[in-house]
């Protein structure tokens, strides 16, 4: 993905869980979101709690906490399940997700 200067924040959104996907994230020096996020899992950690899904699911969540004006321009691009969206693709068979087929 290139993306146009402007753009200052972008990853991936998972739906349906309404999380993002850590795997890409674009973002302007100190970006708001990141900070939110990054200040919650900070505070996680300081109470001891053992992390589950907070990555993905903090970052969600700071990004809705982030009022619009201050995101910037944000690019989010969609998570695809190829199995299911081509599934007359072939597909090289990894563990257990041939299971799926």
């Amino acid at each position: 993905v290139i993306l146009s200067p402007n753009i200052a924040f972008s990853t991936v959104e998972t739906p349906p869980q309404n999380m993002f996907f850590q795997a890409f994230i674009a973002t302007q020096k100190g970006h708001p979101v990141l900070r939110k996020a990054f200040d919650t899992m900070l505070e996680f950690y300081k109470l001891g709690r053992k992390p589950r899904g907070l990555g993905p699911k903090t970052l969600a969540e700071a990004y809705v906490a982030t009022p619009k004006d201050q995101r910037g321009d944000v690019y989010i691009l969609q998570e695809t399940d190829l199995w299911k969206t081509y599934p007359d693709v072939p597909k090289e068979c990894i563990g257990r997700r041939c299971e799926n087929d």
